[in-house]
């Protein structure tokens, strides 16, 4: 799932994935609140074990994906903030 592959996958991998530069990637995790995308990573898998067992098992639309997406950076975004 794309949330999977942003959780593992190196910065390049990422930034080529969505067709931004890797420093973007980074100040994208800074503006999140986190230090940077190893940080980031850490509160998105947090998110994903988390909110897991309440995913569809079903194929979902390119919105419903990208709205999941959203919320795990969104649920990642507060734990750094809270913190």
């Amino acid at each position: 799932s794309d949330l999977d592959f942003a959780s593992k996958a190196a910065i390049s991998e990422i930034a080529a994935r969505v067709a931004v530069s890797e420093p973007t990637v980074t100040r994208f995790c800074r503006n999140l609140g986190c230090e940077g995308l190893r940080d980031f990573k850490f509160y998105l898998a947090q998110a994903i074990a988390i909110g897991g067992q309440y995913l569809s098992p079903e194929p979902l639309s390119r919105d419903a994906r990208e709205q999941r997406i959203a919320s795990a950076i969104t649920e990642a975004a507060i734990a750094a903030i809270q913190r």
